[in-house]
């Protein structure tokens, strides 16, 4: 009869509209899951944003104290150049033929050896290295810009230690 054709229609469309609700639902839960995990990238990407932001900040301040620090170490390193033109191959045997040299003049010495990476510091390997030919050569054309932070540390405790200046 009609009313049964009706009612197993029904029943079918029931199924139908249940199986799309139920897909409709699981979809939701999709795209709510989808939302907070674009949410949480936003707040990711913006909390790293602040942290770049920091990081341009400590990179500029010390970008302007390194720049300070080289202007004011630029004339240095040519009062130390000038003072190397003024030294002969006299003034190297001299030091050179010292047994025990005055403390300061070992102090130099052996921040010349931390500088041209030697291994052995001492007084020998000293005397070792200014007999190299071309030794006062190698002193005016040394690559300063190669002088690592541990190398310049190791030198500024050294001329502690002979008390000198190394500014």
């Amino acid at each position: 009869t009609a009313i049964t054709r009706m009612g197993e229609k029904l029943a079918v469309q029931q199924v139908a509209v249940r199986e799309k609700t139920e897909a409709c639902e699981a979809l939701l839960v999709e795209i709510v899951e989808r939302k907070s995990q674009a949410e949480e990238k936003q707040q990711n990407a913006i909390q790293k944003g602040q942290e770049i932001e920091e990081q341009n900040k400590v990179i500029a301040v010390e970008k302007a104290e390194a720049e300070e620090s080289l202007s004011a170490a630029l004339p240095a390193l040519e009062e130390a150049r000038n003072a190397l033109k003024s030294l002969d191959k006299g003034h190297i045997t001299e030091i050179r033929s010292f047994a025990t040299p005055a403390k300061a003049v070992q102090k130099v010495c052996e921040c010349i050896l931390v500088l041209r990476n030697y291994k052995d510091i001492s007084w020998k390997s000293a005397k070792g290295m200014m007999a190299e030919s071309g030794f006062l050569a190698s002193l005016m054309n040394m690559d300063v810009d190669g002088i690592g932070v541990k190398q310049a540390g190791d030198c500024k405790s050294k001329l502690k230690e002979a008390d000198a200046t190394y500014d």
